[in-house]
């Protein structure tokens, strides 16, 4: 079996062509991991509400494609969606449960207009990867994928991409959801290229 693995760690921002020799049916993805960091209410200089025109601005300056990112809330999201015209996102929160305000998202973010999603979905870091809001091994909090199957509408070509959150106090859950992630990379990818962003809190 013969697949792709671009991996972007953290706040790593990468162009990468898509795919092959460049000629008029291709395009260079701007792809970008971003941490967004959840609103603390306890962090009175770090506020959301302080931080929002400098995210705003990372998407301007940058120009990126697909975002994978990290942390934000619902109302965070709500608030940062109405200034990013162009995109839209996939994801749920950490408890799959709609409508919850505070609580982490591992959203993927991405220009409407450059590609369909042909399917998407979310698994859990836990022994049981399809029951929402379960943590595992020892992980301090339920963590999750957000994964998607795109389609670039110049070129034609689909592939997939994972965007992850691994936990930051447990070793072993750190250990297993990697694990974890490499099984669902090759049930689901097989034989398409593959983009991997994520805060993995190694």
């Amino acid at each position: 079996m013969k697949y792709k693995i671009y991996l972007l760690i953290l706040l790593s921002f990468g162009s990468i062509q898509l795919f092959g020799q460049k000629s008029k049916n291709t395009r260079v993805l701007k792809i970008a991991s971003y941490n967004i960091q959840y609103d603390n209410l306890n962090d009175t200089v770090n506020t959301w509400k302080k931080r929002l025109p400098g995210v705003v601005s990372v998407f301007k300056k940058y120009e990126f494609d697909i975002v994978g990112s990290q942390e934000p809330y619902l109302m965070q999201l709500n608030g940062l969606m109405p200034q990013i015209p162009e995109y839209t996102y996939l994801g749920v929160n950490i408890t799959g449960k709609d409508g919850v305000m505070r609580k982490h998202y591992t959203p993927i973010f991405y220009k409407k207009e450059k590609f369909d999603v042909l399917d998407w979905g979310t698994f859990w870091f836990s022994e049981t990867p399809n029951e929402a809001g379960k943590k595992g091994w020892d992980a301090y909090s339920p963590r999750i994928c957000t994964w998607a199957k795109f389609k670039d509408r110049l070129s034609g070509k689909q592939f997939y991409f994972f965007n992850v959150h691994f936990d930051h106090l447990g070793k072993e859950a750190r250990t297993e959801s990697a694990k974890l992630l490499l099984s669902e990379i090759r049930n689901k990818a097989k034989e398409y290229p593959i983009f991997v962003t994520g805060d993995f809190n190694t």
